[in-house]
């Protein structure tokens, strides 16, 4: 045998070698089987009986009118001040009702293909085949999350919504990917990722507030990327520029919407406490003739004591908030939102107060009595046993979490992208849920499905952090080498 015909355990495998070959169709073989019976259960757990509440006529303005009508975007822009996406998708599947069962259909489609796209971005950050194909199986099952996926079939923004983060997530941790989509015109190819990851952005932030927060919070997502030179500081400045330029024109929009919001948060928590009125009015809020009588709360109690009564909510409390509305327009819509960021920011311990009387609103929205609560139907049963993480309540993942990140400080391998990447989202998630809690004082449902978008985010974090940490620990019990 000639010398140079041998090769050595440590050489590459050369391009005749049938293995590769062999490898890719297994890999097809298994992503393709996994997705069908996914995609089989994921339509069998839905009810397929579209609701529209009381607030879906938000979305569905449009679904009687075409582009080319003048009026349509008379309408868009003179109804819509926020979510400018959903109404504008919506607007594609014609006149209800049948657009209803249309948009139904298509947001159980979009949210199994963002989960199973999330899937796959945050499994291919392992080096293993192995790995990537456990971890993406434990991550798709995400989509029978308790907290979401029946959103699918509800005429509002919240399941669309979600769905567009899931894949801006996953844009953003293999940017890297996107960065080799090309356009081949008349010669020069022009690279597309930049447009593409800012029309993404902007798409994703005006589907909902919420988005947008979340999407500024998120932003640390881009440190592994960076620290692994996977894309340059550059690429790294345009998708924070993406980011920034979308919450703006979100918060731009939002300002005539925001005015309600701060017509509650006067009524039920400057009212409520004599210190924080005194600091509104000393930032320029008229002060009330008789401020007394406004007072519901006293003062160690927390928003629970509002909103756990709905009754009450709807009516006592809906009129005082008329009357902040039209007593004082010109605050509200003015600069009262940075007055209330800054009181909060000064008053840490009532944020504090509010997390622990209020967490299960805020991060365990399907755990103990809320959960309990619930009437779930025999198909929608299945979703609760087939996401692990949805199986401990947050505050024991964090638990989980925690050692397994002091465990796994001396692992090795590729799991700390996932770690990393996890870690982002928890903080995101857990600002996020903080922040829509405070930032809507309403009935406790309408404030716990502003949440859910944060909580949900919270324990996919989780999930990222406890996969990663066990990963090295497995790989350090192995012997493999570590990363570098």
């Amino acid at each position: 045998m000639l010398k140079g015909s041998v090769r050595t355990s440590a050489e590459p495998a050369r391009a005749s070698d049938p293995r590769p070959a062999g490898r890719f169709r297994s890999a097809a073989a298994f992503y393709l089987l996994t997705g069908l019976a996914l995609w089989s259960l994921y339509l069998a757990v839905h009810d397929w009986h579209p609701a529209c509440p009381d607030d879906c006529g938000s979305y569905i303005v449009l679904l009687w009118h075409r582009p080319w009508e003048a009026n349509f975007w008379h309408i868009f822009a003179t109804t819509y001040r926020r979510y400018m996406t959903v109404p504008l998708v919506f607007s594609f599947f014609g006149a209800p009702p049948a657009a209803f069962d249309r948009i139904a259909f298509f947001q159980t489609l979009v949210s199994f293909a963002a989960w199973t796209l999330l899937a796959a971005a945050a499994s291919s950050l392992l080096p293993s085949r192995a790995a990537r194909r456990v971890v993406f199986l434990l991550l798709a099952v995400g989509m029978f999350s308790r907290g979401y996926f029946w959103y699918d079939g509800v005429i509002v923004s919240d399941s669309l919504a979600w769905s567009l983060v899931l894949v801006w997530i996953a844009a953003t941790l293999r940017y890297d990917l996107l960065r080799r989509t090309r356009l081949r015109l008349v010669g020069p190819r022009w690279p597309l990722e930049a447009p593409l990851y800012l029309a993404l952005t902007v798409a994703t932030a005006a589907a909902r507030d919420a988005n947008a927060f979340l999407l500024v919070a998120s932003l640390p997502l881009l440190l592994p990327s960076l620290f692994e030179r996977r894309i340059s500081w550059r690429q790294a400045l345009t998708m924070c520029l993406a980011v920034l330029v979308s919450f703006a024109l979100v918060v731009r929009a939002s300002r005539q919407r925001n005015a309600v919001d701060m017509a509650d948060i006067v009524a039920g928590v400057v009212f409520q406490r004599p210190g924080a009125l005194a600091y509104f009015v000393s930032h320029g809020m008229p002060a009330p003739s008789a401020p007394e009588r406004y007072r519901l709360l006293g003062p160690h109690d927390s928003l629970r004591g509002i909103v756990d009564d709905r009754h009450f909510v709807l009516g006592d409390f809906a009129s005082m908030r008329h009357a902040v509305l039209t007593g004082i327009p010109g605050f509200l819509a003015g600069g009262a939102r940075m007055v209330y960021a800054r009181w909060l920011l000064g008053h840490p311990s009532y944020v504090l107060h509010n997390v622990v009387a209020s967490w299960d609103v805020m991060f365990e929205q399907w755990a103990g009595e809320r959960a309990r609560g619930l009437d779930y139907d025999g198909r929608r049963q299945l979703a609760p046993f087939a996401v692990w993480f949805d199986w401990l309540s947050t505050a024991k993942m964090l638990v989980l979490a925690g050692l397994l990140i002091l465990l796994s400080v001396f692992g090795r391998g590729e799991g700390w992208r996932l770690v990393a990447a996890g870690a982002a989202l928890v903080l995101s998630g857990f600002s996020n849920a903080v922040l829509g809690f405070h930032g809507d004082v309403w009935e406790l449902s309408e404030m716990a499905r502003h949440c859910w978008i944060g909580n949900l985010t919270l324990h996919l974090g989780l999930a990222l952090v406890v996969i990663g940490s066990f990963d090295r620990l497995w790989r350090r019990a192995r012997g493999a080498p570590t990363a570098r």
